[in-house]
């Protein structure tokens, strides 16, 4: 299997991308409950009632609080009322909330390209670890058959009285040790595939599953900025957010005005229900504009100005946490990029070398130059320090890859 189709079925199937999907669209409906702020609200409200009078016809207007009766009988009474209000002046409060309502949809956008980002890093650093874990099993089993074939010509050379028992013995040790470390590894291939398979939805098979080698990836220049990552981004934006709540949380300490009208149709029946729902013949009109001030909350406003005051210094605080320690990593990954670019050709000249030994050691054993023992000795730490090669090989490629991946995600 190769990278891209590991990522394609990762970011296909992740569930956190899923979520992050729905969170997008979650804002961008908050987005338009908070555009009603824009328009006038429009209420209908239907009142039925019986209002009966102990008194009646004694014309006593009766006055209790708000409420207000001059009836001078009891009587059925029904009113229609259609209302329409408007939020008039609040010092600049609606466009602010409308603004972080926009915000919002930023900020869910950022996180979803941060989820993206964080996947696919993610994988990658699964995929460079099975190619490790693979390399090293096929190394161990190699050197596991090279083991074998060590402890059988000890056991000949010990059956001819040219090899002692403990020499024997110690080739037995070997060889149980590199079947252990090949039993390590497979439990550990086992475990990274089961890992890879949470994020890819595909069961993979110890046996069957293969990791294709990273391509070399184009020259990287510079290290990416980590202010420019979706996750220092999205702290920037809920700073700015935070900042327009503080100014909202002063200004709601101040008036707010409102317009009112409304138009009534009312009517009444002096014994029946019926017709007094029929007789909806009064009509009247009013119109107002009111201003609300609420004096004094208990310093609610206050404690909240402040609350709010200590949340984007904390944001600050986190924002300059988040630079420093992705600023690290990427500083890290660009400076392995650049050690193992730099010993390239020694690494090339390593596995030349490498190839040669192997050329030479196979004809010196072919003319019986050496003994097979030594030879396969010899093979065996050939073949470890092919592994190494290609394991730095493997490190700079994913290195570079890396970095690939958090340029793209600054651009996004």
């Amino acid at each position: 299997m190769t990278l891209d189709t590991v990522m394609a079925r990762a970011l296909a199937h992740a569930q956190e991308l899923q979520i992050a999907k729905v969170d997008l669209d979650i804002s961008k409906y908050s987005l338009e409950e908070v555009r009603s702020l824009y328009y006038p609200s429009l209420t209908a409200r239907f009142d039925t009632e019986y209002l009966h009078v102990y008194n009646e016809n004694e014309g006593n207007q009766v006055s209790v609080g708000d409420y207000v009766s001059t009836s001078l009988d009891s009587a059925y009474q029904n009113a229609f009322t259609l209302r329409l209000t408007y939020d008039l002046y609040q010092f600049g409060t609606r466009p602010l909330k409308f603004e972080n309502a926009e915000r919002d949809v930023r900020i869910a956008s950022i996180k979803q390209s941060q989820e993206t980002l964080q996947m696919q890093l993610t994988i990658l650093d699964i995929y460079r670890q099975g190619l490790i874990l693979q390399k090293k099993r096929d190394t161990v089993r190699n050197i596991l058959g090279h083991r074998k074939e060590i402890y059988r010509h000890g056991q000949r050379l010990q059956k001819a009285g040219k090899l002692g028992e403990q020499q024997v013995m110690n080739h037995a040790v070997d060889l149980a040790e590199e079947v252990s470390r090949g039993d390590r590894l497979d439990s550990e291939y086992q475990t990274l595939l089961n890992a890879l398979g949470r994020y890819t939805g595909v069961s993979y098979d110890l046996m069957a599953t293969r990791f294709v080698a990273l391509a070399d990836s184009a020259a990287i220049r510079g290290a990416p900025d980590p202010q420019t990552l979706p996750e220092i981004l999205a702290i920037e934006e809920e700073i700015r957010k935070k900042e327009n709540e503080y100014a909202i949380s002063r200004k709601e300490m101040l008036p707010r005005f409102y317009f009112s009208g409304a138009h009534r149709m009312y009517g009444r029946d002096d014994a029946n229900y019926i017709e007094s729902l029929q007789d909806l013949e009064g009509r009247d009109a009013s119109f107002a504009v009111y201003a609300e001030w609420n004096l004094f909350s208990g310093f609610r406003d206050v404690s909240k100005s402040r609350r709010l005051k200590m949340e984007i210094a904390r944001l600050r605080l986190e924002r300059d946490k988040q630079i420093e320690e992705v600023g690290a990593r990427i500083r890290s990954l660009y400076d392995t990029y650049q050690l193992n670019t730099d010993r390239s050709e020694n690494r090339l000249l390593r596995t030349a070398r490498i190839a040669a030994s192997n050329h030479n050691l196979e004809r010196m054993s072919t003319q019986q130059i050496v003994d097979r023992i030594a030879a396969l000795e010899k093979e065996i730490e050939l073949m470890q320090q092919q592994m190494d090669v290609d394991i730095q090989q493997t490190e700079q490629a994913a290195a570079a890859l890396e970095l690939t991946l958090y340029q793209e995600g600054g651009a996004s």
